[in-house]
């Protein structure tokens, strides 16, 4: 968090490396460990320098919509401040405001607008209980929600109850969406004083309540977290990267639920395979599996399990572990014994390669750091016989995105979005092959983009679109596919633009058009 708050006065390299890190690494550990206030921070100091544009413009709107429904907000509380006292609740009743980041991961990975966020406004009820159990806490939550929901209509697909069924990291809340008098959602989040405790101080309030007595006495899935990461620590064998891949999967992972044959139900981690499940019930049997019956039905151990499946794991005593079932295991555990079961076996050989390697390594590292740093690479210069310059295909950045680029021992530069996911993994542990590349004058080349349309449909709307993208923008159109359903028509386009000035200027324009409700750049498919 120091780091990040003292991010301004580093060189770009390190602000990147550091950045990546964060966003790897301890954003998903603030959230496990339940650090609401830390994890958002970070979040927005990370926007603020991966993506300063989409973060001012972010902000600037907020802003403008708060200064508007600041009024509107207290007006919404006022009726449910009466209702509560009546009914004879101790409480406080707090505001608070989406953060950019919050909004901005939004629009991107639901491909909305910023005036389609539900929840940008929210409100806290904090109650207060005498008597500290699930039961009564749960009971004072759904009386306030009935209370709440009387004076208010509420959107019904958007309640979320993290009271009965707590989230993984000990968080616990009933959130509800209501409509208010002024025609704005706000969202009403529901806590106990000890919940919004644990909600802003995480695992460390968690302790102390159960150590004074005043918490229920169920072991959550927060004290299991961190029993297994203790585990993790404790394995002697295990490297530094290793150890950060395992603790990084643990922290991003849901689980599903399945039953044995007899109809005992385990959880275990989404996306896990029937030999993850042989190894989560015993280490004997995961060594000794040949197959697995899902639902009675005879499969590979590499059939991933869905949440409902019954699985039954079949063994053979001469059987052992086999190396490419490391290509297709999930779960950390899993992992652990099949490398370990190996790790015995070439230890010797192990040994002396990673002491070559990391002399290697090492040597790479020292030619390599004083010319990358002092080098300006600038991005497909035909003067530049040294570097070849890759896009990488994950993001696909355009001249005008922020980028970062990791150069490989051939002089061979992928350059990625600096918001891009795939490069915040790579970076933060190969921080030694992170460059600063910086974009050619690129009126000679042009870049696709993917353009996702929505609007209202009407005669002339398509030509209207291709006319000014063709002619006035003179922008090639590769692709484009659009579908009419009632007076609503979406769609997308493949275009080429030189420039990302150029891409929001012409996103700008097309969202004037009579119509048009949603204009946004979308990533690209995947190269497969």
């Amino acid at each position: 968090l120091h780091n990040c708050r003292t991010i301004e006065y580093m060189p770009e390299y390190k602000r990147d490396k550091i950045l990546s890190e964060t966003m790897f690494v301890f954003i998903p550990l603030a959230h496990r460990l339940g650090l609401y206030e830390i994890k958002s921070e970070m979040e927005d100091i990370w926007l603020r320098y991966k993506e300063p544009q989409a973060y001012n413009e972010i902000s600037a709107k907020i802003n403008r919509n708060v200064i508007d429904k600041e009024k509107q907000i207290d007006e919404f509380i006022v009726p449910i401040n009466e209702a509560l006292k009546s009914a004879g609740f101790r409480f406080i009743i707090k505001k608070r405001v989406k953060s950019p980041y919050s909004i901005w991961h939004k629009i991107q990975t639901k491909g909305i607008t910023f005036e389609q966020v539900y929840d940008l406004y929210a409100v806290r009820i904090i109650f207060e209980s005498d008597i500290i159990s699930h039961e009564t806490e749960r009971d004072m939550c759904y009386h306030i929600f009935s209370i709440i929901t009387g004076i208010y209509r509420y959107k019904s697909d958007r309640v979320r109850d993290w009271v009965k069924y707590p989230k993984p990291n000990g968080y616990e809340a009933l959130h509800c969406t209501l409509m208010s008098n002024s025609g704005v959602w706000i969202e009403v989040q529901i806590r106990s004083r000890r919940m919004n405790d644990i909600a802003e101080k995480g695992i460390a309030a968690h302790w102390i309540y159960k150590r004074e007595g005043k918490s229920p006495d169920d072991v959550s899935e927060m004290d299991k977290w961190i029993s297994q990461v203790k585990e993790i620590l404790a394995n002697p064998d295990v490297n530094a990267l290793e150890l950060l891949d395992m603790v990084h999967s643990d922290m991003v992972s849901s689980d599903i639920l399945v039953f044995t044959p007899k109809g005992e139900q385990k959880s275990i981690q989404a996306g896990a395979t029937a030999l993850d499940f042989a190894y989560m019930i015993h280490t004997h049997i995961g060594n000794k599996a040949i197959a697995a019956k899902v639902n009675l039905r005879l499969v590979p151990l590499s059939t991933v399990l869905r949440s409902g499946d019954q699985v039954e794991i079949i063994t053979a005593e001469i059987e052992s572990p086999k190396r490419e079932w490391l290509t297709f295991l999930v779960t950390r555990k899993a992992r652990n014994y099949v490398s370990d079961y190996f790790t015995k076996l070439d230890k010797q050989r192990e040994k002396e390669k990673a002491e070559a390697s990391k002399k290697s390594s090492i040597l790479n590292w020292l030619n390599l750091t004083s010319r990358k740093k002092a080098d300006k690479l600038v991005i497909n210069d035909k003067r530049d016989t040294n570097h070849k310059f890759v896009i990488a295909p994950c993001c696909n950045p355009i001249p005008g995105d922020n980028v970062i680029g990791f150069m490989a021992e051939d002089g061979t530069v992928t350059v990625h979005k600096k918001s891009c996911t795939v490069a915040d993994s790579y970076a933060s542990t190969h921080g030694n092959e992170i460059v600063m590349p910086q974009w050619e004058d690129a009126e000679s080349n042009s870049f696709p983009v993917l353009i996702s349309i929505e609007g209202i449909d009407r005669v002339g709307m398509l030509n209207e679109i291709t006319k000014y993208i063709s002619l006035v923008m003179s922008v090639n159109i590769n692709k484009l596919t659009l579908e009419s359903s009632g007076s609503i028509f979406k769609g997308e386009m493949v275009l080429m633009v030189h420039d990302k000035s150029a891409l929001d200027k012409l996103i700008s324009k097309l969202n004037k058009i009579d119509g048009m409700q949603k204009v946004i750049r979308t990533d690209l498919p995947k190269e497969k």
